[in-house]
């Protein structure tokens, strides 16, 4: 990541308002970030503005709004994988473990010369990512070209972001398949979730999609969204209406089936 042009004026903002009570919680999410090497102090003439988005637990989680920086980013463009690519890729699977990467972009080092960009402002100060962050641009696409390094010519390995999911036809074959990857991910220093781990299923969620041996279909609960949803009374309407009925129509079984209109 690199400003552009160059010599371009640092960006700057104030920080957002925060009420009292959540400021203590965000305080404490700082500290944190702190003692975890995630984050440190900054002198960096940078600065974008911290934002706090509250979870249904009653938490808060934090993210930057990098909105002015990602403006004056010169980008690789790094493509995330097309859902229906990656499900594509499960259809010979008989048996399925699903991972799910722990803190995801906080496992990704931010390259020295690029930490003091990532400068973010809170009413307790000035800080700066050691870790890549979330909010900016390049994120996303950095992560998935680094998972994909990783699992880079294992068979019967997929990823999405952060949702790696393993694929087999026997069971001896899926324990070697999820050895070999534990062993990459090891390799690079790469850890996942315990808890959230699935292992040996016949069937599984992955990506809003119900995978199984008798293919790819869309899950329940993507399905009653959608029938859920009322029918668009104009353009405004039509669009969110035509994208969820859509990616969920063709990853029906029947999609490549000839009907007549």
């Amino acid at each position: 990541m690199h400003i552009f042009p160059p010599g371009s004026a640092p960006v700057t903002s104030r920080p957002y308002h925060v009420n009292p009570p959540v400021a203590k919680q965000v305080d404490a999410i700082l500290d944190q970030c702190l003692a975890a090497g995630l984050i440190q102090h900054s002198t960096s003439p940078y600065s974008s503005p911290l934002v706090v988005i509250p979870k249904k637990s009653g938490g808060v989680h934090i993210t930057v709004n990098y909105r002015k920086l990602n403006k004056l980013c010169a980008l690789s463009q790094l493509p995330i994988p097309r859902v229906d690519d990656t499900l594509d890729k499960l259809l010979k699977g008989r048996i399925y473990s699903l991972f799910d990467m722990k803190s995801s972009f906080h496992q990704i080092t931010v390259h020295r010369e690029t930490i003091h960009l990532t400068a973010f402002v809170t009413s307790s100060g000035l800080f700066e990512w050691l870790k890549m962050p979330q909010g900016s641009s390049a994120a996303p696409g950095w992560f998935c070209k680094v998972v994909n390094e990783v699992i880079k010519n294992l068979r019967g390995v997929a990823s999405y972001l952060d949702d790696l999911i393993v694929f087999d036809d026997t069971p001896a074959t899926h324990v070697g398949t999820i050895r070999a990857l534990f062993e990459r991910l090891r390799t690079h220093n790469l850890k996942l979730t315990p808890p959230k781990a699935t292992i040996g299923a016949t069937e599984a969620d992955f990506l809003g999609h119900t995978i199984s041996p008798d293919g790819v279909r869309p899950n329940g609960a993507k399905v009653s969204a959608l029938t859920k949803m009322p029918m668009p009374k104009d353009v405004k309407q039509f669009v969110p209406f035509s994208v969820v009925s859509a990616t969920t129509v063709s990853s029906s079984p029947a999609w490549l089936t000839a009907f007549d209109l």
